[in-house]
């Protein structure tokens, strides 16, 4: 199958009365993750991030016909790739609609089911874009990754042969781009509030006076250096969280397995005496370094899960509200 062959497939299930150009550059669209750091949001607003926007009508409409491909832009697609859009718009099609996908993937020997079917479609995009950016290469059948039933590929391939080296995931084989690591931004965020909360509720008890998180400059320097370290650790984890949901399709499961085992580890810690709070997340942090976390898959992949990462989980634990308090915590 090549681009232009897919493009034409998809066009009669989710053209929705588009034209041929805007139907392209919109396809194109539900393959590119959202921008995560402050310069992709900059690039974004100036229409810079996607590199298949704002392209000519007669470019789009050339790629339609198979008269062009998408060389220039391939590797920077590739490495913006996230499935989740495209998903959503496959699955919201009727059962009927559905049907008549498989069966005419059927007829160009592209076999899948009904179950599959979405993540089948992505892969075969995924595939063109990788394998074939010049647009004509046809991409086989023999190339889509077999997935089983539950719709994994990766989870069986974890273990040494999965590593992260300069911001790429090395596979089973495949080399994925992961979207740049997060770094905490100047300004508190809104999904922040819950850990950020409890740190300055720990602080103000040990200081013996309220800090609001909008006073970090009220905090003496030992506690202002300690919370920027629990922010860098909180982003270290959720570069992880958000990265790693658009190219490992198990990684939301994943990351609630760490949670999970985090929390079982730290538990008896947590619940301990201490003299204040400050030094219950203390000793709540040292031990999540020395805790063993193998039931997820994503631990086994070389170099992702270090210390920071780990102390960022007890942060991800208060957002979730699984821990309350570092000081109250019989509330």
């Amino acid at each position: 199958m090549t681009l232009s062959e897919f493009i034409r497939l998809m066009y009669g299930y989710i053209g929705y009365k588009k034209g041929k150009a805007d139907f392209v550059e919109y396809l194109f669209s539900l393959f590119v993750r959202e921008p995560v750091t402050p310069e992709e949001l900059q690039d974004d607003e100036v229409d810079k991030f996607n590199p298949m926007s704002g392209l000519t009508g007669d470019y789009y409409r050339k790629i339609f016909r198979g008269e062009s491909g998408i060389q220039l832009n391939a590797a920077q697609l590739h490495r913006l790739q996230s499935k989740t859009k495209f998903i959503d718009e496959l699955d919201a099609l009727s059962y009927d609609a559905r049907e008549s996908l498989i069966k005419d993937l059927s007829n160009l020997g592209f076999v899948t089911t009904d179950k599959l079917l979405d993540e089948y479609c992505a892969d075969i995009f995924l595939r063109i874009i990788k394998y074939a950016p010049d647009g004509k290469k046809k991409i086989t059948p023999e190339m889509i990754p077999v997935r089983d039933e539950s719709g994994m590929v990766l989870a069986p391939a974890m273990g040494m042969s999965a590593y992260i080296k300069e911001g790429k995931l090395y596979i089973n084989g495949e080399v994925l781009d992961l979207p740049p690591t997060l770094n905490a931004p100047d300004t508190i965020q809104a999904d922040e509030q819950p850990y950020v909360s409890a740190l300055f509720e720990a602080y103000s008890e040990v200081l013996d006076r309220e800090i609001k998180p909008s006073e970090t400059e009220s905090l003496t320097k030992r506690y202002k250096r300690d919370f920027d370290q629990q922010r860098k650790a909180y982003y270290s984890i959720e570069s992880i969280v958000r990265g790693f949901r658009d190219v490992y399709d198990e990684s939301d499961k994943q990351v609630q397995i760490l949670k999970e085992e985090a929390y079982e580890g730290i538990y008896e810690v947590y619940m301990g005496d201490y003299e204040n709070g400050c030094e219950r997340l203390r000793q709540v942090l040292i031990k999540i370094t020395s805790t063993t976390l193998d039931k997820s898959t994503l631990v086994h992949i070389k170099n992702l899960i270090g210390n920071l990462e780990k102390k960022g989980l007890c942060h991800l634990l208060v957002n979730d509200n699984v821990i309350h308090s570092w000081v109250n915590i019989d509330e």
